[in-house]
């Protein structure tokens, strides 16, 4: 998406002072010049504050995996522009919130016009994705919207209770299973589960986002504690009841806290992040 970096980059100009200093650069593709990790996350980061969403661990790891299938076919040209990202994500770092909103509304309708015309872009296809699908409402009432992404990011979350360290993904059915029992039983939860459901996308990366920069032992045994309360079984779609528990703030509120405190955001942009949440 040339266009979008080129937009971004003369919208950057006219705010920034001072530029923050360029990240040590790990290889996630050898070449010349090599793709980076943090140029892939800075995609995912850009694509996360245009749309104001969070990405699932799933649909990170497809985009890598596009990444990583195209790298052959990038030419040196190709490669810059790829990695260019880098440049605009540091950029963003200093804008204000007020700014930062300005650029993204920019941001938003390049990218809206940008992505039929993009071919096979992976950034673009992922953009049309959340755009698309992701962005889709399964429950939409007068106070709340649920939507498509909401619910990817909940089974993500339940398979992770049931088992932090090797999670057991649910298939698409039993993800259509998990919907299904959100869906119908929507009525019947109170507000405070309702409001969790609305864009629990957030939740989930703030949550990730807390157990990934958590290096006390303690706190996560302490943590797991919370998680077992939900007796959710690894590989095994929850009942109604068991997803309730899970969406309770006491089950997971305690993470939030830290990853806030770590300075994560529910929502991009987050200034000057110190690890990449996965």
């Amino acid at each position: 998406m040339k266009k979008i970096a080129i937009t971004l980059f003369v919208l950057l100009s006219l705010c920034i002072v001072a530029h923050a200093q360029p990240a040590v650069e790990q290889v996630a593709v050898a070449g010349e010049p090599p793709i980076t990790w943090e140029a892939v996350d800075g995609h995912i980061r850009v694509i996360e504050f245009v749309l104001q969403t969070r990405l699932t661990v799933a649909q990170k790891e497809s985009f890598v995996q596009a990444i990583l299938a195209e790298t052959a076919g990038m030419d040196t040209e190709a490669r810059n522009d790829f990695n260019y990202v880098l440049e605009l994500a540091e950029n963003l770092d200093q804008l204000d919130d007020f700014q930062r909103e300005q650029v993204r509304q920019v941001l938003e309708k390049d990218f809206m016009a940008s992505m039929n015309a993009a071919g096979d872009d992976p950034a673009a296809r992922l953009f049309a994705y959340l755009v698309n699908s992701a962005n889709q409402p399964v429950v939409r009432t007068s106070a709340d919207l649920v939507t498509r992404q909401s619910i990817d990011a909940l089974a993500e979350y339940l398979a992770f209770l049931a088992s932090t360290e090797n999670p057991v993904d649910y298939s698409a059915e039993e993800v259509e299973a998990i919907q299904k029992l959100v869906v119908d039983g929507f009525a019947t939860m109170t507000e405070e589960e309702k409001a969790v459901l609305d864009d629990f996308q957030l939740n989930w990366f703030m949550i990730r986002a807390a157990w990934q920069g958590a290096d006390d032992t303690q706190t996560k045994v302490n943590w797991r504690k919370d998680f077992a309360k939900c007796g959710i079984a690894p590989g095994k779609v929850p009942d109604l009841a068991k997803i309730k528990m899970a969406l309770s703030t006491d089950i997971y509120g305690d993470l939030l806290d830290y990853a806030a405190m770590m300075g994560m955001e529910p929502m991009e942009w987050s200034p000057s992040v110190s690890f990449r949440v996965w």
